[in-house]
């Protein structure tokens, strides 16, 4: 089987165009009213993706000034509409279609990295929907991410959940951009008889060195995790406890090498609203291992 070879976004055009000569289809055309209804868009939106290098339309009368479009320009226009709903950036998706800066290899991960962020959503929200207790382990890749932290020692669960809630009102103070795609977490760096010692980390938007000047604000590593799904409260704190003795046996079961400190991400906690009760809050535990 011969190797296939990457088009440009000419010669991609140029070959489709070939393509529906040949087959008696470059006739049928369409005013922009009829694309941008039967895709759902904008005029704006239309003219944006054709300054963007998306869709060219197939000819403009010279009389008018009216352009056509051809069913090449409908099938593109779909694929973008596909590739926005995985979540791709405009300048991602003129990657993904060919004429971007960032390489396939690239764009390959930040799908990966979506999926696994639309993935851990999904899998906490049935969760909660099944109020299931069963723990769910998994092994997941996380990317490395800019974070607000604190770190404090502290003698129990509701003064972390303070200390979150506090950094977490900081960073809008400061007017961050919080990163969504991430819940704040904690990171366990030590443990005492009667006290432990955590980091509190606010994602957000951008790298380290868009925050130069800030000495609380760093980039925390990412990497393969071993995870695990908790469903359930934390008033009682035998809970969490628990839960952990949990993970570090299947940890120690399964010979995993442990590379980092445990993280916890507050993926439905107590200061989302109280509509969310304390035996409904979910939890993931985190912890860095060997690929």
């Amino acid at each position: 089987m011969s190797k296939r070879t990457s088009l440009t976004h000419k010669e991609e055009l140029d070959l489709n165009q070939s393509f529906m000569e040949e087959n008696n289809l470059s006739s049928i055309y369409f005013s922009a009213s009829q694309l941008c209804k039967a895709c759902d868009i904008s005029r704006t939106m239309l003219i944006k993706l054709e300054k963007e290098g998306i869709l060219t339309p197939h000819h403009t009368n010279p009389k008018t000034g009216y352009r056509w479009y051809d069913l090449f320009n409908v099938a593109r226009l779909q694929q973008y509409q596909m590739l926005r709903v995985m979540g791709l950036t405009m300048p991602e998706i003129r990657s993904y279609l060919g004429f971007g800066d960032l390489s396939p290899e690239e764009i390959l991960e930040k799908l990966q990295e979506r999926l696994n962020i639309f993935q851990a959503g999904v899998e906490a929200y049935a969760s909660r929907i099944s109020k299931d207790k069963n723990l769910t382990f998994s092994l997941k890749k996380y990317p490395p991410v800019t974070c607000l932290c604190c770190t404090k020692t502290f003698k129990n669960l509701t003064d972390v959940t303070k200390a979150g809630y506090e950094l977490h009102a900081e960073a809008v103070l400061r007017g961050y951009k919080l990163l969504s795609t991430t819940p704040l977490f904690s990171m366990r760096l030590s443990s005492a008889e009667d006290s432990f010692t955590s980091k509190i980390c606010i994602p957000l938007e951008g790298s380290a060195e868009d925050y130069a000047s800030v000495d609380d604000v760093e980039t925390i590593d990412g990497g393969h995790m071993l995870t695990m799904l908790y469903y359930g409260g934390y008033d009682d704190a035998s809970n969490l406890s628990d839960a952990a003795k949990s993970f570090f046996q299947h940890i120690q079961k399964e010979n995993y090498k442990v590379s980092g400190p445990l993280r916890i991400y507050w993926v439905v906690s107590s200061y989302f609203g109280s509509q969310f009760q304390q035996d409904d809050y979910v939890f993931r535990f985190a912890i860095p291992v060997a690929p």
